[in-house]
């Protein structure tokens, strides 16, 4: 059907309203083209049709565009461009949707408010065993909060005796234990999994399960990544990470509902923060040693970290700084003067101290380090004689 409206000379003006219905047809392309008209309301429904397509280009207009799919499984794209609009979109089950260079405000509604029952585990299928009375730690980075209502270790006991393992639950592998906890693996048990009770209140994302065997139980680990494993032989303030898994299961009753990745350039929102503080590590660090100075488990960003050594040779004093467990700088004196700058020089990360007398030096890094989760910083004398190290950190937006 084509109906033609033409208003030339001479010939009367017309004013017509049509209503075209088309009912149980197959179209192979429908193509309606409606420019420059004033209109009260265009409303289109395409009701229990297989469509391949449906292109809709709307240009040039300032009215109000509501568009409701309802119990559709396809794929919908929509491209708007260029426009000045409050977009809301309300999404029942799964969504994907990538905003690219615009200045965007991203209100975020989850409303789901029942515990969601988890298990923590990261290990293999083929485990080695240690009996060692050392401190061994399974660290969580995420989605421990809620409440831990239980704690398994698989273990053996090949022993005539029980056997004892205390349980710690911290916020870091190194931090002071919030609860403390002592699991019992009986005389004689083969291989298993061994658990405690605990329904402890946990209102932390991250959980450092710290372990220490009382006897001759062994514990089960792997060297299977991605590696979650502390230890240190005798003392909590010396542990530092390995590449191994420790077998170490915990069940939660979490507050967390899970994760909602976003990905995309998004415009800077200030969120409440505290405005300053300051560490500071201070140690005696013999020759061949390692030693961490600081550890911080926190959202923030650095402003200023000085690192000092006194004692060490030039080329002895290695400094590690590390953001959410990856490696972002590495400095080391005489490495600094040969191949990048000499004293005094550069911008964002200086050596501000130079003296080979009395082997006193010290680095200065103004460039902000930004973490999610923790900030560490360790030094290693790879010298030949003691010595002292020291390091001071000022950070801002610590959350």
């Amino acid at each position: 059907m084509v109906l033609v409206l033409s208003s030339q000379a001479g010939w009367p003006d017309f004013y017509m309203r049509t209503l075209t219905e088309i009912i149980a047809q197959t179209i192979e392309k429908l193509k309606v083209d409606i420019v420059a008209q004033t209109l009260e309301q265009l409303k289109v429904d395409i009701v229990a049709q297989t469509l391949q397509q449906l292109n809709v280009n709307i240009a040039g207009q300032t009215q109000d565009i509501n568009v409701y799919i309802t119990g559709q499984s396809e794929n919908l794209n929509v491209n708007i461009a260029a426009q000045t609009a409050t977009l809301d979109v309300q999404v029942l089950g799964t969504a994907s949707v990538s905003i690219d260079a615009q200045t965007v405000d991203i209100n975020v509604k989850q409303s789901r408010y029942t515990e969601n029952r988890i298990v923590l585990e990261n290990n293999g299928t083929t485990p080695s065993w240690t009996s060692d009375v050392a401190y061994r730690v399974k660290f969580f980075s995420h989605r421990a909060r809620g409440i831990i209502r239980k704690i398994e270790i698989y273990a053996r006991n090949t022993t005539s005796t029980d056997e004892n393992i205390t349980v710690e639950l911290c916020l870091s592998p190194r931090g002071p234990a919030i609860y403390t906890f002592t699991l019992t693996i009986p005389a004689g048990s083969s291989e298993g999994w061994h658990g405690i009770l605990v329904y402890a209140p946990w209102g932390y994302n991250q959980l450092a399960v710290r372990v220490r065997n009382q006897g001759y139980a062994e514990i089960a680990y792997d060297d299977g990544s991605p590696y979650d494993y502390y230890s240190h032989s005798s003392s909590v303030e010396y542990i530092v990470p390995g590449n191994y898994r420790l077998w170490v299961r915990v069940y939660v009753y979490a507050t967390d509902v899970g994760s909602l990745p976003v990905s995309g350039t998004v415009n800077t929102i200030s969120i409440p923060n505290r405005s300053s503080r300051a560490e500071t590590g201070v140690v005696s660090i013999a020759a061949g040693e390692t030693k961490t100075l600081i550890d911080i488990s926190a959202t923030g960003r650095t402003t200023f970290i000085q690192l000092s050594s006194i004692g060490i040779g030039i080329d002895g004093v290695d400094w590690y700084v590390y953001c959410d467990g990856e490696e972002v700088l590495h400095l080391n004196p005489g490495f600094w003067v040969t191949y990048y700058a000499d004293e005094k020089a550069g911008q964002g990360i200086v050596l501000t101290k130079r003296n080979d007398t009395d082997k006193i030096y010290a680095f200065t890094i103004t460039v902000p380090l930004e973490f999610k989760y923790s900030l560490r910083v360790e030094a290693k004398n790879s010298g030949t004689t003691d010595g002292h190290v020291v390091a001071r950190v000022i950070l801002s937006s610590l959350i």
